[in-house]
């Protein structure tokens, strides 16, 4: 897992995300982890236009 920094290019800037429920946290424990190098990669370049990463 890798953790991301974000600070906000604008004032008010707001990020919404999704919880897993706990039955979906549940499930995800049964889903084989892998890298995901696309997915965070896609991520960054998502947010990097609302936010900095550090």
């Amino acid at each position: 897992m890798q953790a991301l920094d974000l600070i906000a290019k604008r004032t008010g800037t707001t990020l919404v995300y999704y919880k897993f429920t706990t039955t979906g946290a549940e499930l995800c424990k049964l889903v084989t982890r892998k890298r995901q190098d696309i997915y965070v990669k896609s991520l960054k370049v998502t947010l990097g236009n609302a936010f900095n990463i550090i």
